[in-house]
């Protein structure tokens, strides 16, 4: 009898951006093999994790995340939701299937990990910046078992943390 392993996919694998979101991939443990070369000017992108229709995925963070050009990104910042952080700021009422649902809408704060785009190495983590829910959204994203719903992260705080990052 014998076996073999065969990796379908997964983390730390090489891959080829063909848009800026696709160095969203980096916060999974991926390469970018056309990402540019690490060093100043530090081209900067941000992704947090959030939830999408089926799963969470990487969601854009910072407006240079959507940019057509791509071919200067060197860093990506990744924000993850930092456990214990989350405080509950309102209910939200949304409709599921026809059903009205009460949604409980979570304050977070989220931590950066900043990284090469072309190794996938670390270079620093350990910032943070708030995911304030101050009021509901026309469109809101939550766990369906357990009806929550997190905040994104502030736009302008990540801009100051990838600025503050690039010197």
């Amino acid at each position: 009898m014998g076996y073999m392993v065969v990796k379908v996919s997964g983390e730390g694998q090489d891959r080829i951006a063909q848009s800026a979101s696709d160095f969203s991939q980096v916060c999974d443990n991926d390469r970018i093999s056309n990402a540019a070369e690490y060093g100043q000017p530090y081209d900067a992108v941000a992704y947090y994790k959030g939830l999408g229709l089926v799963d969470e995925i990487w969601l854009s963070a910072s407006d240079s995340a959507m940019s057509d050009d791509f071919s200067k990104i060197n860093v990506v910042a990744c924000l993850d939701r930092k456990r214990g952080s989350e405080v509950k700021s309102l209910s939200c009422v949304d409709e599921d299937g026809g059903d009205r649902v009460t949604v409980d809408y979570y304050s977070v704060e989220y931590e950066i990990t900043f990284r090469e785009a072309k190794s996938g190495k670390v270079i620093r983590s350990g910032d943070t910046v708030s995911g304030t829910a101050e009021r509901c959204t026309q469109l809101i994203s939550y766990e369906r078992g357990s009806r929550k719903a997190y905040a994104r992260p502030d736009k302008d705080a990540v801009q100051a943390k990838l600025d503050a990052f690039a010197g």
